[in-house]
């Protein structure tokens, strides 16, 4: 989702034990592949909250340094969509337990992205800013996903058709209901940055 984790795979640790354990995001998995039990939603929304957060500075210092205009606007669109979940997410736990990264999965994202926007930082303004910002957010993003999914409740795998609520989500469950919510934005970022991508490539 950002350029938190778009310089590089986040190694996220997991925060469940036994032997079905996901390392990546805390679910538990049968040997189905289903999930059988989700991270804690503290883990949940930590991880959440410091990937808009870092979202946000990074398409901040893309509004400043990018000079082509879809990219430009990317980094607008990214402050704007991910303030606003910043806000939802406030809404759904004490915006007090999320004020510094909780959990390991929200830690190591937030290493990785001060490496990140140290890149973007002595990144040249112009053509070189553009195309190295984009491709983080391609690499990011499915990254992200990837994570997103794995964080759903029980009943849910990542394999879950696109558009669809899940289950906890359907039930009511605050938490589950946010996480959807992202995995959508996700894929709408994910999507828009690979045409960008792709026209900085010339392809059109």
């Amino acid at each position: 989702m950002s350029a938190l984790v778009a310089a590089t795979v986040i190694a996220v640790t997991a925060c469940t034990t036994g032997d079905d354990a996901d390392r990546d995001t805390g679910a538990v998995t049968t040997s189905a592949g289903d999930v059988a039990s989700s991270p804690s939603p503290a883990i949940v929304m930590g991880f959440l909250t410091t990937v808009n957060r870092c979202e946000v500075e990074a398409g901040e210092l893309a509004e400043v340094k990018a000079t082509n205009a879809r990219v430009a606007d990317y980094g607008k669109m990214m402050v704007a969509d991910h303030r606003r979940a910043l806000r939802e997410a406030a809404s759904v736990i004490d915006s007090a337990a999320t004020a510094t990264p909780v959990g390991q999965p929200a830690v190591d994202a937030q290493v990785l992205h001060e490496q990140a926007m140290n890149t973007l930082r002595t990144t040249s303004r112009g053509t070189a800013f553009d195309s190295t910002y984009i491709a983080m957010m391609v690499t990011g993003h499915q990254d992200v996903l990837a994570r997103l999914e794995g964080m759903k409740g029980p009943g849910n795998s990542a394999s879950a058709t696109s558009g669809t609520q899940s289950a906890g989500a359907a039930a009511g469950d605050p938490v589950q209901i946010q996480l959807q919510s992202s995995i959508e934005m996700v894929r709408t970022h994910l999507q828009r940055a690979q045409e960008i991508q792709q026209s900085l490539q010339g392809g059109r």
